[in-house]
């Protein structure tokens, strides 16, 4: 087995890893976005615009790196979203909607560690019925986050 990174640097798993980290940096990036956004919202001025903007700058530039590794090239330009301004978009979303998930299966967990602790698992119990409830959703929101995924692997 070679030690040398460059006989790495091109294989598929070299490959996803840095696909799949570019898009978790564009989501997360957006995410703080976001909260920014709800901040600015609560306070009822921009105070963060700057730092909004800034982050916004460095998404796209992360999200061009991404395109440039996949070799999208740029047709934009116009009055209307061009197809590499939609598939940007397209993969920005998805994206957040993987972090989304993630969030998601956190509260759930942690709804479902609580009624475990509560109701001690006790089959008589009814809050049995919200322990099973939870346990469907996680497998729900487990099946949700891997379709997001697996989208993003091109074998599929």
């Amino acid at each position: 087995m070679s030690t040398d990174v460059s006989s790495v640097r091109r294989g598929s798993v070299w490959e996803e890893a840095l696909l799949e980290e570019l898009l978790y940096a564009i989501a997360h990036i957006a995410h703080a976005e976001q909260h920014l956004i709800e901040i600015e919202t609560l306070q009822g001025k921009p105070t963060l615009a700057h730092l909004i903007n800034t982050l916004r700058t460095c998404r796209k530039e992360v999200g061009n790196i991404l395109l440039n590794h996949i070799r999208v090239s740029d047709d934009s330009g116009g009055e209307f979203r061009s197809r590499t301004e939609s598939f940007w978009c397209c993969l920005k979303h998805s994206a957040m909607a993987l972090i989304h998930c993630d969030e998601v299966i956190e509260k759930l967990i942690k709804r479902l560690a609580d009624s475990v602790v509560n109701t001690g698992l006790r089959s008589d119990s009814t809050d049995a019925d919200d322990v099973k409830l939870l346990l469907n959703e996680l497998v729900e929101a487990y099946k949700v986050r891997k379709t997001l995924r697996v989208g993003f692997d091109e074998d599929y």
